[in-house]
């Protein structure tokens, strides 16, 4: 039988849950992220003989420049449904590596 007792173990066990998925997920991210900056600056110093400073220099700039982005996003994200932004976040992305391969 379902008691107010039982309903409120359930609503604090959910919320434990989503806490700990979300923290999971901020992990991950984190870990993507510091993956990423250790595969450009390795990169950058031995395939295009950058120095440390200019890798430190490099590095900072690609992280950082998301902010400007986000930034942008919030100020327009009405102009268009998610998935549109989606869609073009994703054809910009496919577009920037097809550069990347043709300057190679």
């Amino acid at each position: 039988p379902l008691t107010a007792k039982s309903g409120r173990e359930d609503g604090w066990r959910s919320r434990v849950v989503v806490v700990l998925l979300c923290l999971c997920m901020q992990m991950l991210r984190n870990l993507a992220l510091a993956a990423l900056e250790a595969g450009v600056s390795a990169i950058l110093q031995k395939e295009y003989g950058w120095n440390k400073s200019m890798v430190g220099l490099g590095t900072f700039s690609i992280v950082f420049s998301a902010l400007p982005v986000q930034l942008v996003y919030e100020q327009v994200k009405s102009a268009m449904s998610p998935n549109s932004w989606t869609m073009a976040m994703l054809w910009t992305a496919l577009a920037a590596s097809c550069a990347m391969l043709l300057h190679s």
